[in-house]
């Protein structure tokens, strides 16, 4: 586009005459745009009109002018008042905003917990939760294997797995041959690494045993300790020369828990050595600095390989008296063979220097620096409220405080009802460190045998709504029974080798671990061996996980559990206190509550008899006259009344024996 002048221009002159714009009207500007036939475009500008001189301009006031009306009094008064209006307003919307701040209800905030007090743990024993190589003995491919299940259909985020060490399965495993190998029956340190790896992967943590009191009399510390007096490992165990002349006796009184003396006589050292459990589990003296030494390189060796906590077995007994020629005082004097209860076990249990120990181990632990675990040490005892007390004490900068707590387990035929009511109270009134509770373990009967299947739900109920964290024995979540063993069954299914002669004490251990029942197939789906190393139990038909999650089962165990585990993501459920809730003698009911977090009413009818509840009347400053249920037994004789999401009146609730509800307030 270009820009001409009009008629009667010179368009090569570029200097405009002095006077060139006196007569605009003669001018012209013309627009072209291609041919000038086609677009005779012609934009006429008019002039500006002729400027008067004798026009009247106003150029505003003057300094003088302005200042004179500054100092009128008049302005001064209103200019005053605009300032001060001006002020008040800003200070008075200063205060609105800091007193909406102050009393406006901000987010509520949760405490600090570490990654132990808020996970749901699963136990598994791992000779018996899923054999992948065929030889009826499960292994750790089979727990990776599994993951998927326990995380996603289970809830699950961290596992406790029972010793996997090289054993003579004396006692389980807890006779230890070597604490930084894996037992080849459960595969290798490469099937191990795998497990750890899948398990960070999905976020879960790890748990394994540790258990420093004893060892196997296979270890390499003991055989080569029961060789002399003046070799290295010589004071690695805990040795007497014993009493008496030709006729050897052991030192003192003291009993095993296991049953009879707690010293024996070995042969090639000439001496006595202590075992407070099993004669093939040697006490080890922790008074060496050297064992002591060699115990704190086990916790690193599992902790570089991604172990995030150690649950710390048999505490209590890791210290005796420094003089091994002190009697324990009889209680029971009437007992004519006196056995283990019949003592006061003051020289052998709870030693101060037991709760300096654990301390420092828990300090060490925790010193372990690492950007990918937070590891944790988990305390066993089963020491009342004091012993606990003394250590949650132990040290100052470390110390323990979370421990494992079995009294659930308690819970059976001959305590129901008010009971329960009394121990869950009891437990709540006396807690000291946080715990973790447990319905069953491999030394426990299972609650569908000790209590009947129609308390699973129940129980399970129980233990994800208690204040804690729960562990859940493997097979509980379907409801696996006890196996019914004799002595016959030893050889015929290989438990723990056929040449081994199990007692009637261990037998009754195993009725609690026996495979665990995946499937309806044979063998519950545990192995294709034609032998597993231990009976399946009888109702695996109906309590598997295959026929639990099958569409048309209806509500199922599996599906009561993973309903309840979903509740450990409310913070008062994971955090709140626990307020328990006298409404009738037979129900076991609390409030979960946190400030500023909803709450929630638990109530399970644990006795004999049906109840109707006013939980209102009974906790008025905590229960609201309505709420919402959110889960339920899944058992309720008329269910249409209490399905999740209904809206029911909490001044009126009737429960029959086994029913149980979490409902949230509104």
């Amino acid at each position: 586009m270009t820009l001409e002048k009009g008629e009667g221009d010179n368009a090569a002159t570029n200097t405009a005459k002095p006077d060139a714009m006196e007569d605009v009207e003669a001018e012209k500007m013309r627009f072209i745009n291609g041919s000038e036939e086609i677009y005779p475009s012609v934009v006429k500008i008019e002039p500006s009109p002729s400027k008067d001189s004798s026009a009247v301009h106003f150029n505003g006031l003057t300094k003088q002018e302005l200042m004179a009306f500054a100092d009128d009094p008049v302005w001064m008064r209103i200019r005053s008042a605009l300032l001060l209006v001006f002020w008040v307003m800003w200070f008075g919307m200063l205060v609105t905003a800091v007193l909406i701040i102050a009393l406006t209800p901000g987010c509520p905030e949760e405490p600090a917990m570490t990654w132990v007090q808020k996970a749901n743990v699963y136990q598994i024993f791992p000779r018996s939760f899923l054999d992948t190589d065929n030889n009826g003995i499960g292994d750790i491919k089979g727990v990776t294997e599994k993951l998927d299940y326990l995380q996603s259909k289970l809830g699950v985020d961290a596992l406790w797995m029972n010793p996997l060490f090289p054993s003579d399965m004396v006692d389980a495993g807890y006779d230890v041959i070597n604490h930084t190998a894996i037992d080849e029956r459960y595969g290798t340190m490469e099937d191990f690494e795998g497990l750890v790896k899948a398990m960070h992967k999905k976020g879960m943590k790890l748990i394994i045993d540790f258990i420093p009191n004893h060892t196997s009399k296979k270890h390499k510390w003991f055989k080569e300790s029961r060789k002399g007096k003046t070799n290295s490992f010589a004071n690695f165990y805990v040795w007497h020369p014993g009493t008496g002349g030709s006729v050897k006796q052991p030192p003192n009184n003291w009993m095993s828990v296991n049953g009879g003396s707690a010293w024996t006589f070995d042969e090639t050292r000439k001496e006595y050595y202590l075992h407070q459990f099993h004669p093939d589990q040697p006490d080890l003296n922790l008074r060496n600095k050297e064992v002591v030494a060699e115990l704190q390189k086990t916790l690193m060796f599992w902790m570089k390989k991604g172990v995030e906590a150690f649950h710390l077995a048999n505490a209590d007994y890791l210290f005796e008296s420094e003089n091994l020629d002190v009697n324990e005082e009889v209680v029971n004097t009437a007992a004519a063979d006196k056995g283990y209860k019949d003592l006061r076990h003051n020289l052998t249990k709870y030693q101060p220097e037991t709760f300096k120990m654990v301390g420092e181990w828990s300090k060490f632990v925790q010193s372990f620096e690492s950007n990918k675990i937070e590891p944790y040490l988990i305390l066993e005892t089963d020491g009342d409220e004091k012993v606990v007390q003394k250590y949650k004490e132990a040290d100052e900068q470390g110390g323990i405080h979370i421990k494992t707590d079995s009294a659930l387990t308690k819970i059976d035929g001959s305590c129901l009802g008010e009971c329960v009511y009394k121990l869950v109270t009891n437990l709540v009134s006396k807690e000291v460190m946080w715990p973790m509770w447990m319905t069953g373990n491999k030394y426990s009967s299972r609650v569908a045998s000790r209590m009947g299947s129609q308390y699973v739900n129940a129980m399970n109920m129980l233990l994800m709504t208690m204040r804690g964290t729960p562990i859940t024995y493997y097979g509980e979540e379907v409801g696996m029974i006890n196996l019914n063993l004799t002595a016959a069954d030893t050889s015929k299914f290989n438990m723990f080798g056929s040449s081994k002669q199990l007692t009637q004490q261990e037998l009754k251990y195993d009725e609690a671990r026996s495979p665990m029942q995946w499937s309806a197939s044979e063998n519950a789906g545990f192995t294709s061996a034609q032998n597993p190393w231990c009976p399946i139990g009888s109702n695996y038909l109906t309590a598997n996980v295959q026929t639990q999650q099958a569409h048309g089962i209806g509500v199922s165990h599996v599906e009561v559990y993973r309903l309840l585990s979903a509740l450990r993501s409310r913070p008062a459920i994971r955090f709140g206190t626990l307020s328990p809730i006298g409404a009738h003698g037979s129900v076991v009911a609390f409030v979960r509550h946190a400030y500023r977090f909803k709450h929630y009413l638990v109530a399970i009818n644990f006795g004999p008899l049906d109840a109707t509840l006013d939980f209102v009347a009974a906790k008025p400053d905590l229960v609201q006259r309505e709420g919402r249920v959110i889960v339920t037994t899944s058992n309720f004789r008329v269910p249409g009344e209490f399905e999740i999401g209904t809206k029911i009146s909490l001044e009126r609730v009737f429960l029959r024996p086994t029913e149980g509800l979490v409902v949230e307030m509104l």
